[in-house]
């Protein structure tokens, strides 16, 4: 069962937060825009914090097919720096769905939704023939929070003048608090080993499990990765993680990135216990007929 309402935002605010929690309050995701236009959020987990402030953006270069089609070209350093906040939607979802295989006969997709819209727009005129060659995008941040986790995405709707989109990387980061230790593998299938968050030479393969100096256990993690470049976990600086794409992707709206998902848990095996969440992230079985299977 969904239900949704929709909130309108003043465009000029000179700063914007909004807050969601997961049902049972135990998860709390704080979405921020400041005076310049950047986008941040931080996320707590049973009154700790689990991501200090961090940054959420995404890079989209779409300089060739915009000086081609005559519609100038994007000078802002940060592509998603900048963006109106045209609206704000929140709904909550409640329903038990029956996986094909797996340990649990019936799994619960339960959660909390705040879908922020963004949108680009150079101010310009619609040409004189229809075609709109005005420098207009519109984007926006899919948030869930699950009792067992919180997940977010870009999401970009069709597009009025038909661009596809080129998406170089994304300035997704997740700034860990002090003294956080990290079992990293460099590459699939290799050693594991604990790190502090300093001074790593290479990216890191996800899901990525680490332990706070307060004893609690966090997971970063991927779900739903369709027509998108792979993605492991560098650093940006000490205490910042940083997701880092393989390669560009190119694709064509309407269209989602994968979920960055963030798991907490007292206990590690806690997390074990709440892996569904990332088969709730997951699309729903396309196969007609799995009697095959």
């Amino acid at each position: 069962m969904l239900f949704a309402f929709v909130i309108p935002i003043h465009a000029n605010d000179a700063e914007k937060q909004q807050t969601l929690r997961s049902p049972d309050d135990n998860y709390e995701f704080v979405f921020m825009q400041d005076e310049g236009g950047k986008l941040f959020y931080h996320v707590s987990f049973c009154g700790e914090t689990v991501v200090e402030k961090s940054q959420i953006g995404i890079e989209v270069d779409n300089g060739t097919m915009e000086k081609a089609m005559g519609m100038g070209r994007d000078q802002d350093k940060q592509w998603s720096d900048g963006m109106h906040i045209t609206g704000i939607e929140r709904s909550n979802h409640n329903e038990t769905w029956t996986p094909l295989y797996g340990e649990n006969k019936q799994i619960e997709d339960c959660y909390n939704q705040m879908t922020i819209s963004l949108k680009r727009d150079d101010g310009g005129i619609r040409n004189e023939d229809g075609y709109d060659k005005r420098l207009r995008y519109a984007v926006s941040v899919e948030i869930r929070a699950y009792n067992s986790g919180i997940a977010f995405r870009w999401h970009f709707p069709e597009s009025g003048n038909g661009l596809f989109l080129n998406i170089r990387s994304e300035q997704t980061q997740f700034t860990m608090p002090k003294d956080t230790k990290a079992l990293c593998a460099d590459w699939a299938q290799g050693p594991y080993a604990w790190r502090a968050l300093k001074g790593w030479k290479c990216n890191v393969e996800r899901p990525l499990f680490m332990k706070l100096s307060s004893g609690l256990n966090v997971v970063l993690a991927e779900a739903r990765m369709i027509d998108y470049a792979r993605g492991k976990f560098g650093l940006e600086k000490d205490n910042v993680i940083a997701v880092r794409m393989f390669d560009g992707a190119e694709v064509i709206p309407p269209y989602s990135t994968p979920w960055r998902v963030i798991m907490a848990g007292k206990r590690a095996v806690d997390i074990i216990n709440n892996k569904d969440l990332i088969l709730n992230l997951n699309d729903t079985n396309q196969i007609e007929d799995c009697s095959f299977i």
